[in-house]
């Protein structure tokens, strides 16, 4: 019961932070929501129990400690160098999700999911290859730091992929769609500020931001904990 309470309470914070952010009355109420939305995430790891590695749970943690400060730092858009540094912040932040998937204990005899399916691979290398193609003359001089972003985060689908067989299904399961839930808002992010406005852009943004965010911790719950 108690993890549809949390459910509820993350639904709640997120509508909260899409209708601020889409009513400029109650924009207040975005920015106290949207990092409201990590730390919620932040008490539910701190209140987990033991991991089968400690440095899971502290990496976790650091992650969505990044993942605010980019939010934060994101909701001062005006100025181009805040939205570099929520680029970086999220960068770092993907950075140790990464971390959190390759450190996660391996069968020794189970081939990994990318040497069985290298199609995987080539498969995000593509769309981030076509993807950069399309806004890379919007971005301008941040095309660089744009570029490295994007592959980073394309690192983090492929190392989630690599959880597979090693951690519960469902676990395995909720981290995938979270990880292309993340690359989806970010896509939906990047194409709304480079290449043209998306109509509702907060709410197909936001959404999937906060359902990725949420879907990751929660996979990583079910899948690091001690049984």
């Amino acid at each position: 019961m108690r993890q549809y309470g949390d459910i509820l309470i993350y639904f709640l914070l997120s509508t909260a932070c899409i209708l601020g952010a889409v009513n400029p009355q109650w924009s207040e109420l975005h920015y106290w929501t949207k990092p409201a939305l990590t730390g919620f995430l932040m008490v539910l790891v701190l209140a987990s129990g033991n991991w089968r590695k400690s440095s899971l749970k502290v990496f976790t943690l650091l992650a969505l400690t990044f993942s605010m400060t980019g939010d934060v730092l994101l909701m001062m858009e005006d100025e181009a160098s805040y939205f570099l540094f929520g680029l970086g912040a999220f960068l770092l932040a993907h950075i140790f999700y990464i971390t959190v998937f390759i450190l996660t204990p391996r069968l020794p005899l189970e081939v990994p999911f990318l040497k069985r399916n290298p199609w995987s691979i080539f498969l995000t290398a593509g769309y981030i290859g076509w993807f950069f193609s399309e806004l890379k003359e919007g971005a301008g001089p941040m095309a660089g730091p744009v570029l490295f972003y994007a592959i980073t985060i394309g690192i983090m689908l492929l190392t989630a992929l690599n959880r597979e067989k090693h951690v519960s299904p469902k676990s395995f399961q909720l981290v995938l769609i979270g990880a292309l839930l993340f690359i989806t808002s970010d896509s939906l992010l990047a194409w709304n500020r480079f290449i043209d406005e998306l109509p509702n852009s907060p709410i197909w943004i936001l959404g999937t931001y906060a359902w990725a965010q949420f879907l990751i911790v929660r996979g990583l719950l079910k899948g690091e904990r001690k049984l």
